[in-house]
This record gives C-alpha cells, sequence and structure tokens, in this order.
C-alpha cells in the first residue's frame, strides 16, 4: 500500500497471525556485513459477514496502525470506533496546536526546587500548559504526542522558554526573586542545527544571565539517531555558561559512557525511584546513583518528592535539591508570583500531613 505499508487479508485467527509476523521480524537481518533490527506496527479488525467496502476497511485498519504507532511502535492495535474518535480528536489538537502557538496559549507553569540542606528556593522547573479556547487547560499529556507529531516541537519549546524568561526577568526586576530556572528541551529541539543560535538570542533579549537557566534533556534524546548535532549544541550550550542537566535519570536509557564524554552539571532523579524511599532495594539504586554524580561533580535534583521522610532520606544520602507536590505543584505565572512573594525568602518544609491530603 505504500514504501513500508502492507495489507494481509487471512481466515486465521488475528493473534496467531500477528504473532507469526512479530516473531519473523524479532531478529536482525544481516545486509552486507551490518546487522539492521527490523520491528513491526500493526493495526487490524475483523471483518464479519456484513458487506462493507475494502477501502472502509482499509481507513479502520489504518486509524489502528496509527494508534500503534501513536504507542511507541512495535505493537499491535484492533480498531475501535472509539480510536475513531481519538484520532479525530488528535488530527484537531495538531491543526490548532499550530494557532496557540502563535496565539500565546501555550503558557509556562512553574514548579518550584528547593535546597535540602536549608530548604531554600533553589530554583523553579518551567513546564507546558495549553489554555485551549474550547477544551480548557490541557497538561503535556494531552498536546505533546500532537506536536511530536506535527513537527512543532521545535516552535513549542522556543515559545515557552521565551514566555518563561520574561516572566523569570518580570520578577527579578521587581525584586521577588533572584530568578534560575530549569527549561525542557525535546529531543526535536537539540537536534536541530538551528538551536543554539534560537536560544541564546532568547537568552539576550531576556535580559538574564547564562548561569540562571538549566538546559533539561531527556535520556531518550541520545538514542535519537541525531547524536554528533546533540552533542555540539551542548557543548555549545556548556562553553556559553548555560547549565545542562539529565532528565529523568534512572529509567534506562542513557549510557554511563555519556555521562563522562558530555559536559553535564546534574542529574534529575527520577520519580519512580523516589516514591519507593526508603525501600531498600530503591535506597541501593540511590546511594550509587548520588556516589556516582558526586565522582563526576553532578549536582542531583530528586523528582517527585511528596513526604517528609523522603526528603529527609535523600538529605541524608547527599541528595542537593528536591521538588514535588510536597513542596509546590506546577503554578500558572500569576499563582508563581503570589507564591514567590510568600516563600521566595522562607525555609520551606513538607507538611506531616501532606501525604494523607495529597
Amino acid at each position: 500500500m505504500g514504501n513500508d505499508e502492507f495489507v494481509l487479508i487471512s481466515s486465521e485467527p488475528a493473534k496467531v497471525v500477528i504473532g507469526r509476523i512479530m516473531a519473523s521480524l524479532d531478529q536482525p537481518y544481516t545486509i552486507k556485513g551490518r546487522r539492521i533490527p527490523t520491528n513491526a506496527s500493526i493495526g487490524y479488525l475483523t471483518v464479519g459477514t456484513q458487506t462493507r467496502a475494502p477501502l472502509e476497511i482499509v481507513a479502520d485498519a489504518a486509524v489502528a496502525l496509527q494508534s500503534a504507532k501513536s504507542a511507541g511502535g512495535k505493537t499491535a492495535h484492533e480498531f475501535t470506533t472509539g480510536l475513531r474518535t481519538e484520532l479525530d480528536q488528535f488530527q484537531n489538537l495538531q491543526i490548532d496546536l499550530l494557532d496557540a502557538i502563535k496565539n500565546g496559549e501555550i503558557e509556562p507553569w512553574f514548579q518550584p526546587q528547593v535546597r535540602l540542606d536549608d530548604g531554600r528556593l533553589h530554583g523553579a522547573e518551567v513546564l507546558a500548559r495549553w489554555r485551549h479556547p474550547t477544551r480548557g487547560l490541557l497538561s503535556p499529556f494531552h498536546f505533546l504526542p500532537a506536536a511530536e507529531r506535527a513537527g512543532l516541537m521545535i516552535d513549542l519549546d522556543h515559545a515557552v522558554w521565551a514566555a518563561a524568561l520574561r516572566y523569570a526577568r518580570n520578577w527579578q526586576d521587581e525584586g521577588v526573586w533572584h530568578p534560575c530556572i530549569s527549561l525542557n528541551v525535546a529531543p526535536d529541539t537539540i537536534a536541530d542545527p538551528h538551536f543554539l543560535e534560537r536560544f541564546l538570542l532568547a537568552l539576550q533579549r531576556s535580559g538574564l544571565d547564562a548561569d540562571q537557566v538549566n538546559v533539561e534533556l531527556l535520556e531518550t534524546t541520545f538514542i535519537s539517531g541525531d547524536d554528533d548535532i546533540v552533542a555540539i549544541n551542548i557543548d555549545s550550550l556548556a562553553e556559553s555558561g548555560v547549565a545542562v542537566e539529565l532528565d529523568d535519570f534512572g529509567t534506562g536509557f542513557a549510557s554511563f559512557s555519556r555521562l563522562a564524554q558530555l559536559p553535564l552539571t546534574g542529574l534529575k532523579l527520577d520519580r519512580s525511584l523516589v516514591s519507593l524511599l526508603p525501600d531498600q532495594g530503591a535506597d541501593s539504586i540511590v546511594r550509587a546513583i548520588l556516589a556516582l554524580a558526586a565522582e563526576l561533580g553532578l549536582q542531583v535534583v530528586a523528582e517527585g518528592v511528596e513526604q517528609r521522610t523522603q526528603a529527609t532520606h535523600l538529605n541524608k544520602r547527599g541528595c542537593a535539591v528536591a521538588q514535588g507536590f510536597g513542596y509546590g505543584k506546577p503554578m500558572s505565572p500569576n499563582d508563581f508570583h503570589k507564591w514567590l512573594q510568600i516563600n521566595a525568602d522562607k525555609a520551606l518544609d513538607i507538611s506531616p500531613d501532606f501525604a494523607a491530603s495529597a
């Protein structure tokens, strides 16, 4: 049906056929001395005795295929009418996103980061929210996949950063806070050849100094296939005085060699490990990561800290900074401004009643 799309009609049960296809592609092929891995995303449906136009059947299978690809690929999804509704909504989001970025509907929200040794405000992570005119406030879970599929992540990232930098500079000018903000960078964005020029221009226009900004990269950035450009951009950021942190560390994608090769300044300890503390197994992994970070001179920020026992435990282990609902949820610029006026100069702590009320 296309370059890499095929239609198969079979009287066998779907799971039997799918299992055979997946098994046949499980092992890499050797081509001219190179081992080439392959996999398949499959969309399927069962056709009964009712009469249906062939193109309608193929269209339904294509909807299921799109769902399988959106789930990360290498899987099979069966067609349902609900999938078509979801696809229609997904496509509408893609169409709306371009105007949303231009019209400033994508907002920077701020979540505080706290130093564990003294409870003082360390900085804030910037997180995107979409204030949709008809659907209300949307979290990244609802629109980032659409942005990725539409090729809009680069423009979305830069729009969020520019707005966040403006807010941060305003708070600095008011004397409310000397900001230090962490900006998330998508794999597509850090692999953009024009990334550094656009980023530094936005930073210059904001009036903030380079050491007031951190850039957070996902571990998956380093398996994107654009390693050369990514490495050049990371090196250039570091040379410009911008700190670079590796986000969600502990989820298993980044190799340890990367930590030594790249000019990183810190790690974000994934919430999946923090949530288990003080469990002995999780504690062993956390201690190993903190020891590795200390050897490499990297600061560690723990994500998802919600309980005082977690914060105390991490502090004893040598973790420098924590963020999580225990200290503050992501807030709109107006709400964060109010939060800063009250808390910017205070020693912050997690209420012992937070876990029971959260």
